[in-house]
């Protein structure tokens, strides 16, 4: 059995609330744009395929 203790009114999130996971999608960002440059200077892209899935896989291993 659940009982509800109170109601808190719908807000808007403050920037301090939200700044840790901005800061982790601005990061996973830069690091899918650092990886697509790389790669592309690696080799032509014609002949490279990327697993996006596995790819972000490893890249939360290494964090």
């Amino acid at each position: 059995m659940v009982k509800l203790l109170d109601v808190t009114p719908a807000r808007t999130a403050t920037l301090e609330e939200m700044t840790p996971q901005l800061q982790a999608a601005l990061r996973q960002q830069r690091q899918q744009q650092l990886v697509q440059a790389y790669l592309a200077q690696v080799a032509p892209a014609t002949n490279l395929s990327i697993d996006a899935a596995a790819l972000d896989a490893a890249l939360k291993k290494t964090n």
